[in-house]
């Protein structure tokens, strides 16, 4: 159930798109190291150190796990697990050096508070549950909203928050480990980071970007798992009643989803670049719906992959 579920949510499509995006997926990996006993960190640190900073390099959500190992570290007395934390701390290093030196260009750091956690609750919480497509309304009027609180806004930010906790309260009694807080944590402070460095963040409130929240949907689905062991059988039962829950979402999201042309649509991009005369400049497009720019080649060079609204001014192809 925990691999249909996680190849089945929202936020695989847009990883499934490029290799590029493969570094949300090693982000995934951090947190199911981080998941791991520390008998098995202890036993394989240099191996579970290697794939950490394999990781890290990849890209920023696996280096945002730093802190979730640190706290593990510090919770379990852990010296494997403070060997990853210090490497990842290495990495995110890395790739803060890589932000200062490229800029944030489009990227608006400034957000309300309303922005910056009204996703992480609906995109990694309720999103596993009912698809892309309700998130897409409920954000859109809380959007439009905005400045102002209505009640839509605080009853979906308690429907949130009631799933944060109730998987978290469920997995911890089921195996009365830390590490389940370990898992809670690391899936907020992650999803809200990413929420802050993110492209476009009104447009997070409804659905979109949903590759910044695979790390939380995931965190929630392992908790599920965690909880189907409970001793309890009505516990239990509701774990795996979860579980199906989100399977059956994915499936009717795959079916019946509004959203999923958008990922599945269009030319792919092989036959884009493939189409492309040498000589020439062209455009290959990731989303044909929406026009969005994913890469400008000229002269058979890559010379950006920004929106079209940031494309830099090039002089005319020489005839």
């Amino acid at each position: 159930l925990l691999l249909m579920a996680f190849a089945l949510q929202w936020g695989m499509y847009e990883v499934a798109l490029s290799a590029t995006n493969s570094q949300w997926v090693t982000g995934v990996a951090m947190l199911l190291l981080m998941a791991l006993p520390t008998s098995w960190l202890d036993r394989n640190v240099k191996a579970a150190a290697a794939w950490a900073v394999l990781c890290g390099l990849s890209g920023i959500p696996a280096a945002l796990c730093g802190p979730g190992f640190l706290l593990k570290a510090l919770l379990a007395r852990s010296r494997s697990a403070t060997v990853i934390a210090i490497a990842l701390f290495g990495c995110a290093a890395v790739q803060a050096a890589c932000v200062l030196l490229a800029g944030t260009e489009g990227r608006d750091l400034n957000k309300s508070w309303a922005i910056l956690l009204m996703p992480t609750l609906m995109q990694t919480a309720i999103e596993p549950f009912t698809g892309p497509e309700p998130i897409f309304l409920v954000g859109t009027y809380i959007s439009g909203a905005l400045p102002k609180v209505g009640m839509l806004l605080i009853a979906t930010a308690a429907a949130g928050i009631g799933i944060i906790a109730a998987s978290a309260a469920l997995a911890s009694a089921a195996v009365k480990d830390r590490v389940v807080w370990v898992i809670v944590c690391a899936w907020l402070y992650v999803s809200l980071v990413q929420t802050a460095g993110a492209f476009h963040p009104p447009q997070l409130l409804t659905a979109a970007g949903a590759r910044y929240y695979l790390f939380g949907a995931t965190a929630l689905l392992l908790l599920l798992v965690v909880g189907t062991t409970h001793a309890d059988r009505t516990l239990r039962g509701l774990a795996h009643g979860a579980l199906v829950l989100a399977c059956i979402a994915g499936v009717g999201q795959r079916i019946a989803g509004d959203w999923t042309s958008a990922m599945l649509s269009g030319p792919s991009w092989k036959q884009q670049v493939r189409a492309c005369h040498p000589e020439a400049r062209c455009v290959v497009h990731a989303w044909p719906n929406d026009g969005t720019v994913y890469l400008l080649i000229e002269h058979g060079t890559v010379r950006s992959s920004y929106y079209p609204d940031r494309l830099p001014p090039l002089p005319p192809v020489a005839r």
